[in-house]
């Protein structure tokens, strides 16, 4: 209650000051107008005035006004009174527009009244002089007869004589003589054929009709193609006359709005309906440039009447749309709610706002041949623009406007640009290099659309904004783009570091300036500047809206807490409400559709403090298509230099890599994988590679794809992997594969995240026929096809085969549920340390347990029996060895010496013979014995005796194992 107070008291404060401030006065002017057969017009209404002071001694400047005639006939407008306004005989010219085509005027003289009729304001005229003396009949036919027979009559004659005229005409309504019309007609063309001694040129005509050509001075006295007056009035004129000059009633059959060579100053937004075509002859033929500080240049708008099937089918063609740098913020072309609109041939240029931002169902847009330069966000797709499709979009200089800085920066937008400022080298603290940290935001943003395509293009450079973010887009493409870090030349010490391609990604989010009742539908925010769904005019927002899900977190907001919140009292810190947003609007406000939306987890009507958190969220589960990015350029990351360094985090949004795949942990709703909230847990990004052409070097992040939460991704391209014993990695943070025979890049990385979950990943690269899947703590397994040379030595000796790194495992089918019974499974060789050999385990309910595993080539354990590489021994020698580990000795026809092998040997693939068993079994009951020695100064040690060998006297078997100091312990 205290704040509407307080509003109330400013609004009568403001209104007491503007009476206070003495405001021209006007007179409601207004009526039906009719046509003559009685029915009610429609059309438009354009009332122009000069300057005059009226009768109250208030001056009124030169200007015009337009106003729609209703489908009733009735129209209202406000004018100051010009009833005795000097200078004398100062008057308004009316001039009607109608439907039918009918254009008439007429001019009104207003009186200084609360309400006056149209009838009522129409000028009576009459000529500046009039004689005032009375004459009598027999006076004018005296007059008339006396000049009957000397004058030609007025209705016409024949004169007796030559009619000599005193020379040529000077005005246009001069009889002319034949002097003149001779030197008119000398440099003609005759109809009949003629030669010609010059180019045949066209008029430059300015027409209302076929097309409405904005220079027409009944259109606010015409556009001003030279910049040096506004012609915003004259702009909105030629639309309007162009809304009223449909060729056929009920086909949506408009003239185009034509816009001439010039350069034109608007203050304001113009909007146009999108079933019209406002064109031009060339991106920097026809310029349009904001003079406004926080306006739209244009806004597309759906009319109120029924379109054609529920496309727009309008376009604006050959045009530039500029800003004036960092002082103007609005959006230079904003399409509200308009299928199948298009661009072509068009230019924007020079805003501190942004370039293109297509909002609502803006569904089937069509760009070909776009220019978006020098502007802080160059293109925006807010929600459902669906089977919307791109064709050559070039985008230079990103994230800033033309007005330079220093010799290597521009005013710039980047979160490490201080007002406007890039920081120069050795900015840090006491003099150290300067951190540069990646900026989340990108030049060209897609929300939660599907079947979406950049075909042929340009980002560069990638200096203060990423490129892409496709954040819950589907079934979309990339393609044939050229996608660069380098800056104009000479190249500064800065690092680059922000992505080509991030799908999924940071998600935008701001924080409330005021309390949100549980029932309110709008609110003020800290910062719109960032935040999708963008509408230059509050109204929009409402009227056309975008309906996307966003969600609403306490200051102090911990996912999965249950803790009471001490900034939003009534609530949980883990608890949140998922809200619809309609838009956020130029006012600085959020506009809802909806409140409390299913998956709400704070309490109904709730109401949220200033501080509150406001952040989007995808669909339930993410991106639910593929993104497919193929035969692209991509080499944004550049290492930093003398005077700068990186401030780079893998785990969450100070990400640095070229592609970036995934929805960054952001402390706030996003958790890392494997956190709290259910709702991030479950969301995945699909990516499928083709062709595309990635670059590395001694930097760590050039080349990289960065991987974050689930996901699953296909890289095609013409190498192998290489040995699958190197191409896995141990990354700084995680686990890494390299990719570097592949893309040409570096390598694909997976964070593994405080809580000691690594992102989850499954990349098939098709042609190495490998596979790779990340597992917790930086593990993961890897399987690919792969040609291994010198197999046994040779240059002609190759091998082909499957390779894997860490596990490998074949699983049974169930014969009913989903849980296999049994797997056997490969786990890598000896170099894998413990995670080598092979088993075969079986599942006993609720985990896997072994049954059988080979660890090495020297050790087998068993859970039952096994009998495997045994003989049978009579000979008075045997050496033992890979072929003979049990040995059956039977000594009754003479003793026997064995001869262990060298425990400091390694196997044929180089692996230590540590571990390695020999069991002896003497098996009569002779007196002979049966001896078993070491081979030079090893020792075999029994019973807590070492010695050189070892007796076995009586039947019973001895097992000898080769220990890590290379000698042999029995048992």
């Amino acid at each position: 209650m205290r704040g509407s107070k307080r509003v109330m008291w400013a609004l009568l404060l403001a209104g007491c000051w503007l009476a206070a401030a003495g405001q021209v006065a006007t007179t409601t002017v207004q009526g039906t107008v009719y046509r003559a057969d009685g029915t009610a017009a429609s059309g438009t209404l354009l009332v122009s005035w000069p300057q005059f002071t009226t009768a109250a001694n208030q001056a009124v400047a030169a200007g015009s006004t337009t106003v729609a005639i209703g489908q009733d006939g009735f129209v209202s407008l406000q004018l100051a009174a010009n009833t005795g306004a000097s200078p004398a005989g100062s008057y308004y010219t009316a001039v009607y527009h109608l439907k039918d085509g009918t254009v008439s005027r007429e001019y009104w003289v207003v009186p200084a009244a609360g309400t006056a009729s149209i009838a009522s304001v129409r000028a009576r005229l009459e000529p500046a002089t009039v004689a005032v003396q009375s004459a009598t009949k027999q006076y004018v036919d005296t007059a008339v007869s006396s000049i009957t027979g000397n004058y030609l009559q007025v209705s016409g004659g024949t004169m007796g004589g030559p009619l000599v005229l005193g020379g040529d005409p000077t005005a246009a309504n001069q009889a002319a003589t034949k002097h003149y019309i001779d030197g008119a007609i000398a440099g003609t063309v005759q109809k009949g054929g003629d030669t010609m001694s010059g180019p045949l040129k066209t008029p430059d005509a300015v027409n209302k009709l076929p097309r409405v050509d904005v220079r027409h001075t009944d259109f606010a006295g015409g556009a001003d193609p030279t910049g040096q007056k506004d012609s915003t009035a004259a702009f909105q004129a030629a639309i309007a006359y162009a809304i009223s000059a449909q060729q056929a009633s009920g086909t949506l059959s408009y003239p185009v709005v034509y816009c001439a060579p010039g350069r034109y100053l608007i203050n304001g937004t113009l909007r146009l309906p999108d079933t019209l075509h406002l064109i031009g002859d060339g991106r920097n033929a026809c310029r349009l440039v904001e003079t406004n500080a926080t306006a739209n240049l244009i806004t597309v708008y759906p009319p109120s009447s029924g379109l054609l099937g529920g496309s727009s089918l309008g376009s604006i063609e050959g045009l530039s749309l500029e800003g004036s740098g960092h002082t103007t913020t609005g959006t230079l072309l904003e399409v509200d709610d308009s299928p199948q609109f298009s661009v072509s041939n068009l230019k924007l240029y020079n805003n501190g706002g942004r370039g293109l931002v297509l909002n609502g169902s803006s569904e089937r847009f069509s760009s070909v041949n776009l220019n978006v330069e020098f502007i802080r966000w160059p293109i925006t797709l807010s929600s459902d623009e669906n089977e919307s499709y791109f064709f050559n979009t070039q985008v230079p200089y990103p994230g800033q406007v033309n007005e330079p800085q220093t010799a290597y920066t521009s005013y710039c937008y980047s979160i490490n640009c201080v007002n406007g400022v890039f920081p120069a080298a050795n900015a840090g603290p006491g003099g150290a290099a300067t951190p540069i940290t990646p900026d989340p935001h990108p030049a060209i943003y897609v929300g939660d659309a599907v079947n979406v395509r950049f075909i042929g293009g340009s980002l560069k450079p990638l200096k203060y904004v990423g490129g892409f973010q496709l954040f819950s887009t589907s079934v979309s493409d990339i393609s044939s783009f050229y996608c660069e870090g380098y800056p104009v030349y000479p190249y500064d010490n800065s690092p680059r570091l922000n992505a080509c391609v991030t799908v999924g990604g940071a998600a935008r989010h701001t924080t409330l300036t005021a309390a949100l009742s549980g029932s309110g539908s709008s609110v003020p925010l800290s910062d719109v500047s960032w935040m999708p769904e963008y509408y230059g005019d509050p109204t929009d927002a409402t009227a056309f809206g975008s309906n996307t899900e966003y969600v609403i977190l306490p200051a102090d907001y911990l996912s999965g807490s249950t803790a009471a919140s001490t900034a939003a009292p009534g609530i949980q810190r883990g608890q949140y409400e998922i809200v619809s947003v309609s838009g956020f609007a130029g006012d600085g406000k959020v506009y809802f559709s909806g409140r409390n939306q299913s998956g709400s987890t704070a309490p109904a009507n709730t109401q949220w403090p200033a501080g509150s958190v406001i952040e989007q969220i995808p669909g339930p589960y993410g991106a639910y298509g593929t993104v497919t990015l193929d035969e692209d350029h991509i080499n944004a990351i550049q290492p930093p230099s003398t005077g700068y360094t990186d401030n780079c985090d893998q785990t969450g949004t100070k990400t640095c890599a070229e592609l970036i795949f995934g929805f960054e942990p952001d402390g706030l709703f996003y958790d890392p994988l494997g956190g709290a909230n259910p709702v991030t847990n479950q969301l995945n990004t699909f990516v499928n590679m083709d062709g595309d052409e990635m670059f590395s070097g001694s930097y760590a992040h050039m080349g990289e794809i960065a991987l974050h939460g689930f996901g699953s991704y296909v890289i095609k391209g013409n190498g192998k992997i290489g040995n699958g014993e190197t191409a896995e990695v141990t990354a700084s943070s995680g686990t890494a594969l390299n990719l570097g025979n592949i893309t040409g890049g570096s390598h694909m990385t997976a964070p593994t995240y405080a809580n000691g979950v690594t992102a989850q990943a499954s990349v098939r690269i098709p042609s190495a026929n490998a596979t790779w899947i990340t597992k917790n703590g930086g593990a993961s397994f890897y399987r690919g096809e792969s040609l291994l040379y010198s197999q046994g030595g040779g240059y002609n000796n190759v091998l082909y085969g499957s390779q894997f790194a860490n596990q490998y495992c074949w699983f049974d089918v169930p014969s009913t549920g989903t849980q296999p019974g049994m797997r056997f499974c490969l786990n890598g060789g000896p170099k894998n340390g413990s995670n080598q050999g092979l088993e075969y385990d079986q599942w006993n309910g609720s985990k896997w347990v072994s049954a059988f595993n080979v660890i090495d080539q020297g050790t087998v354990k068993i859970n039952g029996g096994l009998a495997t590489s045994t003989v049978l021994n009579t000979a008075a020698s045997l050496t033992l060895g890979d072929s003979n580990k049990t040995v059956l000795a039977n000594a009754s026809s003479g003793a026997q010496t064995l001869t262990l092998t060298d425990c400091s040997g390694t196997f044929s693939d180089g692996g230590a013979r540590t571990g390695q068993e020999f069991t002896v079994v003497k098996t009569d009951g002779s007196a002979n014995a049966v001896t078993v020695k070491a081979v030079g100064t090893q020792t075999i040690s029994y019973g807590g005796t070492a010695a050189a060998s070892m007796t076995i006297g009586s039947p019973g078997a001895r097992t000898m194992v080769c220990g890590p100091d290379h000698n042999w312990y029995a048992y």
